[in-house]
């Protein structure tokens, strides 16, 4: 039997939906308001999945908590998104943030070390306002992660 847990995280950051090498009226056509700089305080869920090991955890609670601390909050609170996500992840559109933390943050990785294999990245959700939301899942997260 697998389960699932989850644990809620929230940070605040800017942005502002452009590509660079477009000029300002073609990102404005495109993006709209979005294209200058403004604010969100996201919210988003982290869900693993996996086989509880012998002290019950699938994972335990205090490390995803510090997953999410290390490669969420600690990269994105309070930043400017647009200087934070790799070129390749531009725009900065809730997709292609959650893109790059599926791919490329390091948490899916650290999540299965941590459960000693036993568990991986099932989901990670976020609400950019409180009606507009993204999410990524796959249950064959290890086929996007080899390392």
């Amino acid at each position: 039997m697998r389960v699932k847990v989850t644990k809620k995280f929230s940070f605040d950051s800017a942005h502002k939906l452009e590509l660079r090498d477009w000029s300002k009226e073609e990102n404005e056509k495109i993006f709209h308001d979005c294209s200058r700089i403004h604010g969100h305080s996201y919210l988003g869920e982290v869900t693993v999945e996996g086989q509880p090991g012998t002290r019950g955890f699938v994972i335990d609670f205090k490390h995803l908590k510090s997953f999410i601390q290390e490669f969420i909050k600690d990269k994105f609170d309070h930043r400017m998104i647009n200087d934070v996500l790799p070129e390749k992840w531009h725009p900065t559109t809730v997709e292609n943030i959650l893109q790059y933390l599926w791919i490329d943050s390091g948490l899916g990785n650290a999540i299965n070390k941590a459960s000693e294999g036993d568990a991986w990245l099932s989901s990670i959700k976020m609400w950019e306002t409180p009606d507009s939301f993204g999410e990524v899942s796959d249950d064959r997260w290890r086929n996007y992660n080899d390392s």
